[in-house]
Parts: C-alpha cells; sequence; structure tokens
C-alpha cells in the first residue's frame, strides 16, 4: 500500500516539475521548489527507467533524461530555492525584485554575518564585479612596518610622490556599493 503511494507521489512531483517548466515563462522558483522536494523526498527513486527496467538511482540522471536539464541548472535552481525562498516557493521579502540571473550571480557570495552589497536595480555584470571583489578582497596591510616600500624595522616616512590627481569622474553604481562596503572593514 505504501509503495503505491509512493508512487503516486512520484508522479504528482515529476507532473509539477513538467507544469512548472511548460507555463508561457519558466517559473524558476516553483521549478525550484519541486526540483528540491523530488530530491529530498526521494521520489526520483520511485520513477521507472526508460523501457520500464526498474527506477532510478540517481536524481541528476533522472531530471536529465525526462526533462532535459543539466545537472548545473538543476543545482542552481535547488541552490536558489534552499538561499532566497526558505524553502518554501515564494521568494523571501528582500530578493522578491530579482531576476533568476542576478540570483544566480549571487548565490556565489558567501553568505556571513555581514550584508551583501547588492540590490536588485545593478546588472548583473555589476553583481559580478563585486562578487570577484568579494572572492579576492585586497590585501589589508596591518601597519606602515610591513610596507613594500621601505625596509622592515626602518622609521623613516615613505617618500612623497609628485603625481597629479585626476578629474574626478560620476561613481557608477557598482563603484557606490563597493565603496559603502569597503569603507567599514
Amino acid at each position: 500500500m505504501e509503495h503505491d503511494i509512493t508512487h503516486e507521489l512520484a508522479a504528482a512531483s515529476m507532473k509539477y516539475i513538467r507544469t512548472d517548466m511548460e507555463g508561457l515563462g519558466v517559473n524558476f522558483i516553483f521549478l525550484g521548489f519541486h526540483l528540491r522536494e523530488n530530491y529530498d523526498r526521494g521520489y526520483y527513486r520511485h520513477v521507472p527507467l526508460p523501457g520500464g527496467d526498474g527506477f532510478y538511482h540517481n536524481f541528476y540522471q533522472c531530471m536529465s533524461d525526462y526533462f532535459g536539464l543539466s545537472r548545473s541548472t538543476i543545482s542552481r535552481l535547488v541552490n536558489i530555492n534552499r538561499r532566497f525562498c526558505s524553502g518554501t516557493m515564494h521568494l523571501d521579502d528582500q530578493w522578491k525584485n530579482y531576476s533568476f540571473s542576478q540570483l544566480s550571480e549571487i548565490l556565489a557570495l558567501k553568505d556571513t554575518d555581514s550584508p551583501i552589497p547588492v540590490s536588485s536595480e545593478m546588472t548583473v555584470k555589476e553583481i559580478r564585479d563585486i562578487k570577484r571583489l568579494h572572492s579576492h578582497p585586497l590585501p589589508i596591510q596591518d601597519s606602515l612596518e610591513s610596507s613594500p616600500l621601505k625596509p622592515p624595522g626602518s622609521r623613516e616616512p615613505l617618500p612623497l610622490c609628485d603625481v597629479a590627481q585626476r578629474e574626478k569622474k560620476e561613481d557608477s553604481p557598482s563603484t557606490w556599493y563597493l565603496y559603502r562596503f569597503f569603507r567599514h572593514v
């Protein structure tokens, strides 16, 4: 009896995923939720292999065979649901105005205690720039003692340079966000 119920749930899960993909526009939030549910509950293990010779043992293979989804796409959809939807079928309030592309880029930013310096008005390119800076921060020197411009232990002041200042250009949105983020670091 339980075996039949599990098969019915697996069939329903596959139907939800197909419905999510066949709409006017793919609803990536619903699709991520249903993919995650299928994986977490192991429904794919009750989906028959083509030809009826058993059942799937690999979630990614099942989704690829049935829906043509790549492993990276599945992973991205499921991880967006995990991180930005609190396990529901709806984006958390702070992420509602973001696109799939923006959320995909933000996924790579570490989820730390400090707020992520991005906004829904930023382009994907601007988010990638922040991601690059966030993943490869510039080294911070602890003191002038470690400056490469003078020998260690030297108490002499650094030499002054005669360099003309460039005219200040108007900051782009990404520069503004980077400045705001790194001024407190």
